[in-house]
C-alpha cells in the first residue's frame, strides 16, 4: 500500500466527531501482513459489550491488503482508527508503544491480529478495576488450537478472583506474562514510564513484570478475556513456537537479564526469587524440551545460550524444579547433552526412565535415597555449593516403588525398515531398573488399546559393560495374536518383556522429527501397516490395504458382509427355532460383558468352578451379551440348546429365553443410592438412563474370593505397602491423585475401579503408586487384594463392611447429593460403615489415622458395619448356587 493511500484512509476519519471524554478504553490492535485473520480480530473488538471504546489498528508497515481490510471496517464503525508505521519494526513492541501514545481512553488494552477478545472482556475488566480504583486488571487466556478448535484455559490456577494491594500479595502472578489479557490505566503507564522494550522478542515479559511491580492495586478475575490462537503446523508459527531458533533463545535470555537488572535496581529481592523459580521451572523447561527434536549441532547451540545465564541465577531455587528437570539442569550446566536429553525424555515421554536408577540406604539401613544414575553421580562438579547427589536425587519420583509390570522402560527405536524376509527393526533400552538380563522373552508388539494384536520376536544383547542393551527383530513378519488386525485399526508399537514371570508392555519411542514413516506388511498378507509419529514420542501404526489388489479384496469382503446381513439374520432365526424344538442339551451358558471368564464377576467364575467339580459332564460356554458378535448363528444355537442360563448382567432385550431354559442370576450389590422408582428423577429419565441405573454391579463375597496374596500376584501389586481400592459410583476420579501420592505414596498403593468399567486416565509419573483396575476381572482381584475401600456411594461398601475391612467415604459433594439430588437408602452419617470426608485434607487425615492404627476399624464403625450386614441377604456360596441350579437344594 502506498503512503498516499494511507493518508486517504486516515483523513477519512472525522476525529472531531468523536467525544474523547466518552472513551473509557482504547484497544490497540497490532498487525503485520495478516489481512486474512484481521477481520476476525476486528469483529471481536467491535462486538464488545462495552460500547464507549476506541479501536486503534497499528499496522507495522504491511505489504498485503491490511489497509483495505481496515478501511472497509471503518466504514461501518467510526470507533476504528488506523495508524501505519513507515517501516517494519520486526516485533510487537514498537506498534504497541505507538498505540499507547495514540490512545485517548482512560484505560488501554492490547490485541494481536491473529487472536480474539472474549465478547465481555473489556466490560468485565473495566468494571472490577474501576470499582477497586486499581491500576491493573487481568483475566484468563484460553489457548485455542487453530487446527482442531480445541481450547484450554492457560494458567487459570493463577486467576483466583481477588483485589491485591500489590504483587507481594500473590507473587506467583508474575507467571502470567502475556500483556493481552490485561487492562492498564493509561495515565499510570505514562507516569511510570512503562512501555515495551524494542529490539528484542518476549517484550511482554518485561512489560508485564514492570506493570505488576509498579501497580498500586491489581484486580484478578477468573473469567476468560482472550482467545490465543496457536498454529501447530505450517510455516506461520508464532514467536513462542520458534523456541528451537538461536535468536529466540537469545532474546528470552536477554529479556530475563533485563528483568533481573530491573528487580535488582528496585531492591525487589523476594520478587526476584519468585522470578528465578518461574524461569527454572517454566522457561527453561520449554527450551530444554526442544533439544529432543534438534540435531546435535542445533542442540549444542541452544544449550550454549542457556547455560551461561542459568549459571548466574541463584541455584538454591532449583529445589522448586521437578526432580527430572533438576537433573536436566545439572547436565546443562556441565555440558552433557546426552545426559540432558535422557532426563528430558522422562518429562516429555510420559515418565520413561532412560538412565539407571541408583538406590542407596543410609548407614543404619533405614531411609532410602534414589538417584538418577550417570557418570557424574559420585564425581561430578558442584554448583553454588550443591553437589551431584543433590542435583541427581529423584527419590520423590517413587521409581523404586514401581512393580515389575509398571516399570516404565524407555525403548528407543533406532531404525525400522521392510526387509526381504520381514520387518527389520533395531533399538536400544537402558537397564534402568536392573534385571533386563533376566528377560525370558522380548517381543516387538502391535498394541490396540490394551490388547496385543501381533508380535515379532526380538534378539536382545548387551554390546559392552554399560547399562544400554541393543535389540533387533529376527527378520520375520508380525504374527497375529487373538483376533488379529483389521483394516482401519490404529495403535502403537511396543516392546513386551517377560522378566521373572511378569509381563511388561511399554511403547517404542523416537523423537517426532525422526519417527519413521513406513508401509510394512502386517500379520495378514492383504493388510499393510503404516507407521507414523504420535504424541510423547510414541511410534504409532495404522492398518490398511496398501495395494490395488488388496483394496479390491477389501471391497469384495465389504460387499459380501453387506449381502450376508439378511442371510445371517435368517440363519440365526432358523438355528434358534430348531434348537428350541430339540431336547435341551446338558450345557450352561454364562451371559456377561465379555466372551472369556476373565470379563465376568468373581461370583460367576466361582460358580463355574463349583459346577465343573459337581458336574464335569455339563458343557460350559461364556457369552458376551454386549459384544458385536453376541447373536451369531453359533451363539444363537448355543443359547437355544442350553439347559441353564447364568446371568452376570441384566438380560439384553435382544435375547429371548426358550421355555425349557432355567435362568439364575448372580447376586447384585445392595444399592446405597436411591434407584429405580425411588430415584427422584426416575419419571423424567430416558430409557437409556433407566437401563444404566438398573444395572447394579455384582456382589463381591470375600469368603469365596481369591486370597489376598494370589490377587496381589495376579495384578502385580506391591506387597510392602497397604493396597487401597477406590471405587466411585460414577466414572469421575474425584481424588486429587498428585496430592494423595505426595502424602501417602510411600505407605499406600491406590487401585481405581470406575463405576462403569471405563479406564481411568492416570498421569504416567504417578503409576508407581496408582493403578487402573476398572476393566474385566481386575476389579474383582483388586477387591480381594485391598485392605481399605474408598468410595462415595458405591454399593460395594456393604460387601467390604461385611468382610470387616475399613471403608472411607470420600464425597466432595456429599451434602448436595444426599439432600438435593439422588438421596440414599442408608443414612451414611448415622449408620455408614466409615468416616465421611469431603476434602482431600480430610481424606488424607482419615487414611493416615487408619495407617497409624494398623487398619483397625474403629468404633462406632465396627458396630455400624455389623448392623449394615444384617440388612442384605447373605451371598449364596458357589456350591449352594449350583445345588439351586441343578434342583438339588
Amino acid at each position: 500500500m502506498t503512503g498516499d493511500r494511507a493518508a486517504i484512509v486516515v483523513s477519512a476519519i472525522d476525529v472531531s466527531a468523536i467525544d474523547v471524554s466518552a472513551i473509557d478504553v482504547s484497544i490497540v490492535l497490532i498487525t503485520f501482513n495478516d489481512a486474512r485473520r484481521l477481520p476476525r480480530a476486528l469483529s471481536s473488538l467491535t462486538r464488545q459489550t462495552l460500547r464507549n471504546l476506541e479501536i486503534i489498528v497499528v499496522d507495522d508497515a504491511s505489504t498485503d491488503d491490511t489497509a483495505d481490510v481496515v478501511a472497509q471496517a471503518m466504514e461501518t464503525d467510526s470507533r476504528i482508527r488506523y495508524v501505519r508505521l513507515d517501516t517494519n519494526s520486526g516485533g510487537c513492541s514498537a506498534p504497541r508503544n505507538r498505540g499507547i501514545r495514540e490512545a485517548r481512553g482512560t484505560w488501554v488494552m492490547f490485541c494481536d491480529s491473529d487472536d480474539e477478545f472474549e465478547r465481555h472482556a473489556a466490560k468485565n475488566l473495566l468494571l472490577v478495576t474501576e470499582r477497586a480504583d486499581a491500576d491493573l486488571g487481568c483475566g484468563v487466556v484460553e489457548r485455542v488450537d487453530a487446527n482442531s478448535g480445541k481450547s484450554k484455559r492457560w494458567r487459570a490456577d493463577l486467576h483466583e478472583p481477588a483485589v491485591l494491594a500489590s504483587i507481594d500479595d500473590r507473587p506467583d502472578l508474575i507467571a502470567d506474562t502475556v500483556s493481552v489479557n490485561k487492562i492498564y490505566r493509561r495515565s499510570w503507564l505514562v507516569e511510570r514510564g512503562i512501555d515495551f522494550p524494542e529490539g528484542i522478542l518476549y517484550e511482554d515479559q518485561l512489560f508485564t513484570l514492570k506493570a505488576f511491580a509498579e501497580a498500586r492495586r491489581i484486580c484478578v478475575i477468573t473469567e476468560t478475556v482472550y482467545f490465543w490462537y496457536v498454529e501447530r503446523i505450517g510455516s506461520d508459527l508464532s514467536i513462542t513456537q520458534r523456541r528451537h531458533e538461536v535468536r529466540n533463545v537469545r532474546s528470552r535470555v536477554e529479556v530475563n537479564r533485563q528483568i533481573d537488572d530491573y528487580l535488582g535496581a528496585r531492591g525487589l529481592h523476594d520478587l526476584a526469587r519468585t522470578k528465578t523459580r518461574k524461569f527454572l521451572s517454566h522457561d527453561l523447561y520449554l527450551y530444554l524440551s526442544t533439544l529432543l527434536e534438534l540435531d546435535d549441532a542445533g542442540a549444542h547451540a541452544v544449550a550454549a545460550e542457556l547455560a551461561p545465564y542459568v549459571a548466574t541465577l541463584d541455584l538454591a531455587e532449583a529445589s522448586c524444579q521437578r526432580p527430572a528437570l533438576r537433573v536436566a539442569t545439572y547436565h546443562l550446566l556441565i555440558g552433557d547433552l546426552d545426559g540432558l536429553r535422557r532426563a528430558m525424555r522422562f518429562i516429555r515421554w510420559s515418565a520413561v526412565v532412560d538412565a539407571p536408577i541408583v538406590i542407596r540406604s543410609d548407614a543404619e539401613g533405614g531411609s532410602v535415597s534414589v538417584s538418577w544414575g550417570c557418570e557424574h553421580l559420585d564425581s561430578g562438579p558442584e554448583f553454588q555449593g550443591l553437589g551431584p547427589q543433590g542435583w541427581l536425587d529423584v527419590t520423590a519420583l517413587g521409581l523404586d516403588r514401581a512393580t515389575a509390570s509398571q516399570r516404565r522402560w524407555c525403548h528407543r527405536l533406532t531404525s525400522l525398515e521392510a526387509g526381504p524376509g520381514g520387518w527389520v527393526a533395531t533399538g536400544c533400552t537402558v537397564d534402568a531398573f536392573g534385571g533386563l538380563g533376566r528377560a525370558t522373552s522380548a517381543e516387538l508388539v502391535l498394541v490396540l488399546g490394551a490388547q496385543v494384536l501381533a508380535s515379532i520376536l526380538l534378539e536382545v544383547s548387551r554390546p559392552g559393560f554399560g547399562a544400554e542393551w541393543q535389540w533387533r527383530t529376527t527378520g520375520s513378519h508380525p504374527v497375529g495374536v487373538g483376533t488379529g488386525i483389521r483394516s482401519g485399526d490404529r495403535g502403537f508399537l511396543a516392546v513386551r518383556l517377560t522378566i521373572d514371570g511378569v509381563v511388561n508392555v511399554m511403547p517404542v519411542r523416537v523423537p517426532e522429527s525422526a519417527a519413521p514413516l513406513r508401509i510394512l506388511r502386517g500379520p495378514k498378507a492383504f493388510v499393510g501397516v503404516r507407521t507414523y509419529p504420535g504424541e510423547h514420542g510414541v511410534v504409532r501404526w495404522h492398518a490398511g490395504r496398501s495395494s490395488t489388489t488388496e483394496r479390491f479384496v477389501g471391497r469384495l469382503r465389504q460387499w459380501w458382509s453387506a449381502l450376508g446381513v439378511p442371510v445371517m439374520r435368517m440363519l440365526r432365526a432358523g438355528a434358534r427355532r430348531l434348537g428350541e424344538r430339540l431336547p435341551p442339551s446338558p450345557s450352561a451358558v454364562f451371559i456377561g460383558t465379555g466372551d472369556v471368564p476373565g470379563s465376568f464377576s468373581g461370583q460367576a467364575q466361582a460358580i463355574s468352578v463349583a459346577l465343573r467339580e459337581r458336574r464335569p459332564d455339563i458343557e460350559q460356554a461364556w457369552l458376551g451379551a454386549t459384544s458385536s458378535g453376541a447373536l451369531t448363528v453359533r451363539r444363537a444355537w448355543r443359547l437355544a440348546r442350553a439347559r441353564w442360563w447364568v446371568l452376570d448382567v441384566p438380560l439384553p432385550a435382544a435375547i429371548r429365553p426358550p421355555a425349557h431354559v432355567r435362568m439364575l442370576a448372580t447376586q447384585v450389590a445392595v444399592p446405597i443410592v436411591r434407584t429405580g422408582v425411588d430415584d427422584p428423577d426416575w419419571d423424567i429419565a430416558s430409557a437409556a438412563q433407566r437401563k444404566a441405573a438398573s444395572a447394579l454391579p455384582r456382589r463381591w463375597d470375600a469368603r469365596h474370593a481369591a486370597g489376598a496374596d494370589t490377587a496381589r500376584a495376579h495384578l502385580d501389586l506391591p506387597a510392602d505397602r497397604v493396597n487401597v481400592v477406590y471405587a466411585p459410583l460414577g466414572d469421575a476420579c474425584l481424588i486429587g491423585l498428585e496430592q494423595f501420592v505426595a502424602e501417602l505414596g510411600d505407605r499406600v498403593h491406590l487401585a481405581i475401579a470406575s463405576g462403569s468399567g471405563r479406564a481411568v486416565d492416570i498421569p504416567s509419573v504417578l503409576r508407581h503408586s496408582v493403578r487402573d483396575v476398572s476393566a474385566g476381572n481386575a476389579r474383582e482381584f483388586a477387591y480381594a487384594a485391598s485392605d481399605v475401600l474408598i468410595t462415595d456411594f458405591s454399593p460395594v461398601m456393604v460387601d467390604f463392611a461385611l468382610a470387616e475391612r475399613p471403608v472411607v467415604i470420600f464425597a466432595p459433594h456429599f451434602d448436595t447429593f444426599v439432600a438435593r439430588t439422588k438421596g440414599t437408602y442408608v443414612d451414611l452419617e448415622e449408620a455408614g460403615p466409615g468416616p465421611i470426608t469431603r476434602t482431600m485434607s480430610e481424606l488424607i487425615a482419615a487414611m493416615t489415622d487408619l495407617l497409624d492404627h494398623e487398619l483397625r476399624v474403629a468404633e462406632p464403625y465396627r458396630e455400624r458395619s455389623m448392623r449394615l450386614g444384617d440388612g442384605p441377604p447373605t451371598v449364596m456360596s458357589p456350591h449352594e448356587f449350583v445345588a439351586e441350579m441343578l434342583g438339588e437344594a
